[in-house]
């Protein structure tokens, strides 16, 4: 959301290095606190986990950050550029650039995205299931270990990329090529048996995690704008949080009538494809798009 109200022009870019860092934090701090754990204790741990984060976030939360520009004091998000007209009518309101919440939840766009982060959510749930699956292919759990690890670098390179690739190519076709790579990664997994093509097929998977994490709040942004953007983004990312919890152990209970994961697997697949297909729909449909024509 800080993100969304400071950058409007390369907002892709930023949402991609941020997250993208974010994911390589993760897989650095993992086995970091996993050592913590080992050795010093869970409740050490805990504690100097959360000094960690005082000192880390802290500070800039209170002195550094700002939620969004003040104009009073002439400050603007960088590459501002929505129209006059509607700049000057949102002014007028005491509002910023954007469709109010009420009428965005009315939307088809908005059903669509909320669709996708449902369905996108299913996928990223089997995730926690991803080291069974490899053992029950014939890995070691060392192996299986680092399948998941390749989805952690795979999901820092995604967001990375496909922020700056949102910014710099036709948007609908960045978010096919992203679907599309995941789609290939979930389905390498449901066939590989060997650890090398077991990595890549988790690094794959991986990369198209960037189509929920940073795709899909970019595509809301530039949905509906930025007047009600934190309301609409903590609305659809609660739909995929609870569409998530359900999964894992939807996941799991697939695994106990079949014996296998291969069929989420396979699952996982198609909801690539209806996902995609929602989100371009959606984003040709974006409502802001059309007031920002009127305007002009």
């Amino acid at each position: 959301m800080l993100l969304a109200n400071w950058f409007e022009s390369k907002l892709g870019m930023v949402m991609g290095i941020a997250l993208g860092l974010s994911g390589i934090g993760g897989t650095i701090f993992n086995p970091v606190v996993s050592w913590f754990i080992t050795n010093l204790g869970w409740q050490t741990s805990y504690r100097l986990t959360a000094l960690i984060l005082v000192i880390c976030i802290l500070p800039f939360s209170l002195l550094v950050f700002k939620f969004r520009p003040d104009e009073a004091k002439g400050e603007q998000a960088y590459g501002h550029s929505v129209s006059a007209a509607v700049a000057d009518d949102a002014q007028a309101a005491g509002e910023l650039p954007g469709i109010e919440s009420k009428k965005a939840y009315r939307t088809p766009t908005f059903v669509l995205l909320v669709l996708v982060s449902v369905l996108l959510q299913i996928v990223a749930a089997l995730v926690q299931h991803v080291s069974s699956h490899e053992i029950a292919h014939g890995l070691t759990l060392e192996q299986g270990a680092l399948v998941v690890s390749g989805i952690m670098f795979g999901a820092a390179i995604g967001k990375a990329t496909i922020g700056i690739l949102l910014d710099y190519l036709k948007p609908e076709l960045t978010i096919v090529i992203y679907s599309a790579i995941g789609l290939a990664g979930w389905g390498l997994m449901a066939v590989a048996t060997t650890p090398t093509p077991a990595i890549a097929a988790g690094f794959m998977a991986g990369l198209g995690q960037g189509v929920v994490l940073v795709a899909l709040p970019w595509v809301i942004r530039k949905s509906f704008g930025q007047r009600d953007y934190s309301e609409i983004l903590s609305i659809v990312s609660m739909f995929g949080a609870v569409a998530s919890a359900i999964a894992v152990t939807a996941h799991g209970a697939v695994f106990d009538a079949t014996g296998s994961y291969v069929p989420s697997l396979v699952g996982n697949m198609a909801l690539y494809v209806v996902a995609a297909a929602c989100m371009v729909i959606g984003f040709r449909m974006r409502p802001f798009k059309e007031i920002t024509k009127q305007a002009k």
